[in-house]
């Protein structure tokens, strides 16, 4: 049974190859824990560096600009009036949302005029301006198209005109 037993393909080595292998130069593991750190903290520091560096050259959209450019978009003549109201409606609610960072898309005048617009501290003239105009709206979509003519108030230029004078009553109030 003992002869059995093979030898092992590599004898054992020396203690004096040991202590050789045990001195070899380079870097302990501490060291190596170190620079990993460091290179670590480096790219976090460049990262950070570059976000300021391109946040400041972002321009911030303004919330007027994106309403002009959806004011632009919107074509007076191809949409029926309940339509060019409805569209109008959303893109003015959008720009208030943006500028006072609240919600008012899918909320009713009532939960506009007591959730919002008195949290904001706007006027209340420029706050019954509002008011007025989203009522206005609101009966724009239900003015049969024969109406349309004789009631000047809830013409698509007449709207967008309104709307259009009230975003920049907004834009000089809240920059004064």
């Amino acid at each position: 049974m003992l002869n059995s037993v093979k030898s092992p393909l590599h004898p054992p080595l020396p203690l004096s190859e040991i202590n050789e292998v045990l001195e070899m130069p380079g870097l302990n593991w501490w060291q190596i824990c170190l620079i990993v750190m460091a290179s670590f903290l480096l790219l976090v520091a460049l990262i950070f560096l570059l976000k300021l560096i391109f946040k400041k050259r972002i321009k911030e959209i303004q919330p007027s600009e994106t309403f002009n450019e959806a004011i632009a978009k919107l074509s007076i003549s191809s949409l029926p009036l309940n339509k060019f109201s409805e569209k109008l409606s959303l893109i003015f609610r959008q720009y208030l949302t943006e500028k006072f960072n609240t919600s008012t898309l899918f909320k009713t005048d009532q939960e506009i005029d007591i959730n919002t617009l008195d949290k904001i501290g706007l006027e209340p003239q420029r706050k019954a301006d509002i008011l007025s105009l989203l009522v206005k709206l609101k009966e724009a979509k239900f003015i049969p198209n024969s109406e349309i003519l004789t009631d000047s108030e809830h013409t698509p230029e007449s709207l967008i005109k309104r709307s259009v004078e009230l975003v920049k009553e907004l834009e000089i109030e809240k920059t004064q």
